[in-house]
């Protein structure tokens, strides 16, 4: 599957089918079928419940590539479309697990390295946790504040 093109389509068919049947509504259900790659190609969601999830009431999708935040709010979020109350949010960083949004953050390592600079050949980490010169960026939930703020005082 993950070396022949036609067999990653034919699964891909299948998965976009599951999904159909789970999701009640057809415009939701679209929206969750990848279409810019095949399977695996970036993380497929392997929660359980997920798909379920998004035919309950109290569940939205807000897709922030076509509605960007502006500010979230005391009681939820406001987006270039308008503002939605929530009382919880979830971020979902997307498919590009782990090292895509951790490059994205921005902040830097020991003599302002970027970490995509660092990682540009694969991601290099001690135990999948820790990173040489990015000694205050230990594990996938560092704050990004502590992180750009230890950087700058030279931690």
């Amino acid at each position: 599957m993950m070396t022949d093109p036609a067999a990653n389509a034919e699964w891909c068919e299948f998965i976009a089918g599951k999904i159909r049947g789970i999701v009640k509504d057809p415009a939701v259900a679209d929206k969750l079928i990848p279409k810019d790659h095949g399977y695996a190609g970036k993380r497929p969601p392997y929660v359980t419940n997920y798909f379920e999830g998004y035919n309950r009431p109290n569940i939205s999708r807000v897709d922030l590539t076509k509605t960007p935040i502006v500010r979230v709010t005391g009681t939820g979020i406001e987006t270039t479309a308008g503002h939605r109350d929530h009382g919880m949010i979830v971020w979902a960083t997307g498919f590009d697990f782990g090292t895509g949004s951790l490059m994205k953050l921005g902040a830097p390592g020991r003599g302002g390295l970027p970490l995509e600079q660092y990682w540009a050949n694969g991601p290099v980490t001690f135990l999948g946790l820790m990173c040489q010169n990015f000694p205050y960026a230990y594990g996938v939930a560092f704050p990004r504040s502590a992180w750009i703020a230890a950087a700058a005082e030279g931690r």
